[in-house]
This record gives C-alpha cells, sequence and structure tokens, in this order.
C-alpha cells in the first residue's frame, strides 16, 4: 500500500533534522573535553572551624581567605552561627588567613599554611586572640657567661598544640616585649651564637609579667649542666609547674622558668655556686645552695612540703 506524503509537513520535518544534525556536529568540532572523574577529584573541601582563642566560642562572621602557592589564586567564604567556614578548593599548598571585618579591633589576624592532598580534604582550627584579653609579657635574654644582655635573640612563645602566641626579637639590651593570654606557654629563644633555649613561662591577668632566660654561649668549655626536680615531699610524685628561680652567688637572677611534666626544670651555666629557689601552688618554697663544675651535668631532687589547707 502506498501512502501519499504531504509535501508540506514531511519535508519541513526533515529540514529540521538535517538542520539539528548539522548544528551537532559542527559543535563538536569545537566543544571542549567535558571534565574527567580525575579533575573533579583534584577540587577538596577546606573546613575551616574559627573560634575565640581565650574562651572556645564559635565566630561567625570571619572571613576565611585561601590563597594558592605560587599564585594568584584566593579562595573565600564566610564562617557561619557554627564558625565554621568552607572553601572548594584544587589541590596544593595555601596560606589560610582569617580576619572578623566588623570585630577586627577585637582579635587579631590569624595565619597558618595548610596542604590539601590528594584524595583528602582539610579540616583547620583557627583560633583567634581576643585582643582585651592579653596581656604584657617581657622576655629578658641574657649571656648566661657575662650576665649582658643578647640582642637579635630570636623568641618565640606558643602553646601545647604549637599556636604561636606572641614572637620578635630581642632589642639592643637583649629584651623582647610582647602579649599573651594568660596561662602557663612554652617559650623557644635561638641566636646563632648560643645554644638553643626551651622553657615555661606563666602569664597572670592584670599583671606585667617578667621573666629572665640565660642563654649558653657556644662552644665554651666553662659551662655546667644542672637539672632541679621538682617532687612532693609526701608522696614523691613530681610536681608539674613549679617555678624556679636560679641566683649567681651574688645574688643576681640568672635564669627563670618551670618544671615540664616529669617534675623537671634544666638549664646551662657557668661552673660555679648558685642559689635555687622552687616554689609551687600549695606548697612551701624552697631556697637551696648547689655548685657547678664545668663538663658535668648535676642531677638534684627538691623535695616540697605540701602546705596543710585550713
Amino acid at each position: 500500500m502506498f501512502t501519499k506524503m504531504n509535501p508540506r509537513g514531511g519535508f519541513a520535518r526533515l529540514a529540521r533534522v538535517l538542520t539539528a544534525l548539522v548544528i551537532m556536529l559542527s559543535l563538536g568540532a569545537f566543544a571542549s573535553p567535558a571534565p574527567s572523574l580525575a579533575a573533579d577529584e583534584t577540587f577538596l573541601l577546606m573546613r575551616v572551624h574559627v573560634t575565640n582563642y581565650q574562651h572556645g566560642n564559635n565566630l561567625q562572621g570571619a572571613i576565611v581567605y585561601a590563597n594558592r602557592d605560587s599564585s594568584t589564586e584566593q579562595y573565600k567564604a564566610v564562617t557561619g552561627s557554627d564558625g565554621i567556614a568552607l572553601l572548594k578548593v584544587p589541590i596544593g599548598l595555601y596560606q589560610v588567613t582569617v580576619r572578623t571585618a566588623s570585630l577586627q579591633p577585637l582579635y587579631e589576624p590569624w595565619s597558618k599554611t595548610v596542604k590539601m592532598a590528594i584524595a583528602t580534604g582539610s579540616t583547620v582550627d583557627a583560633r583567634l586572640l581576643f585582643i582585651p584579653e592579653l596581656y604584657p609579657l617581657k622576655v629578658q635574654v641574657l649571656d648566661s657567661f657575662s650576665m649582658v644582655g643578647v640582642p637579635n635573640a630570636n623568641v618565640r612563645i606558643y602553646d601545647k598544640l604549637g599556636q604561636t602566641l606572641t614572637q620578635g626579637v630581642t632589642g639592643a639590651t637583649g629584651a623582647f616585649v610582647g602579649k599573651a593570654p594568660a596561662g602557663t606557654f612554652k617559650t623557644a629563644v635561638m641566636h646563632p651564637k648560643y645554644e638553643a633555649h626551651q622553657d615555661f613561662v606563666q602569664l597572670i591577668a592584670n599583671q606585667g609579667n617578667y621573666t629572665i632566660i640565660g642563654l649558653a654561649p657556644l662552644y665554651n668549655t666553662k659551662m655546667g649542666d644542672i637539672q632541679i626536680h621538682a617532687l612532693d615531699a609526701s608522696t614523691r610524685t613530681p610536681i608539674q609547674g613549679a617555678s624556679i628561680t636560679v641566683y649567681t652567688f651574688s645574688g643576681k637572677v640568672i635564669d627563670q622558668g618551670m618544671t615540664d611534666s616529669t617534675g623537671v626544670y634544666y638549664t646551662c651555666l657557668p661552673e660555679g655556686p648558685y642559689k635555687v629557689q622552687v616554689s609551687a601552688p600549695k606548697y612551701g618554697t624552697y631556697m637551696g645552695l648547689y655548685k657547678l663544675v664545668a663538663g658535668a651535668l648535676y642531677h638534684y631532687d627538691v623535695m616540697l612540703v605540701p602546705i596543710m589547707a585550713k
């Protein structure tokens, strides 16, 4: 059976099909390849949680910037009520900076280098320092042999998670002045002509905090080492955070620090006699006389007597 085609409708439909085919072929010649799954995997999720350092509460409205290393690429997001900002970024090394635009006078800017690796995202904890609760700290760095201030020494105060709270370089008299929150923190002092020094420092709210750190000159053969081990006289358990002050025999402070988690304080000083004061909350203060000999390590146990609560 022969069916007659409508000349108008049949040819019109055929023309539309041919036209569409030509357009598709033309576009195929110039279209960019569709993104592959591997290309999608290079974009990772960076989760930045912004909180108040001193109190731990979430900070809303903080602006998070992520600048890719060796490029002008910058990614930006703002934290919500949960203090979290989400950024989708390619694999690479980023300098992440957090600023609080509306609260800037109250918080110090925060920055950290973050590596975004294949098949992983990254969670970044940004703890911003609340400026009204930062207290002054003066660190006096001395040459422990000559008792003269050491200029151009690098001083860093940081917490147990490694976050730097304040840092800088000593001036002509060997003094560095910074600000940090109340609490007990680690200190690191470095100078190319001296042994690196690590200790602890305590800052008390609403006070002018001050500490003296003695650096041992490199290659000086007249230096000796001393360890003070602070123990509870009743239980013989270590006392963490006991304050140590070392005086020369003439009464000048040559070094200060605190005991670590094992109750130990360590320093390197010139040979000779020293007075050592050890104190801790809820304990009586101890004062003893010790002598150092060059090239030797001296270890002393100091028993602190608990003060009975009334």
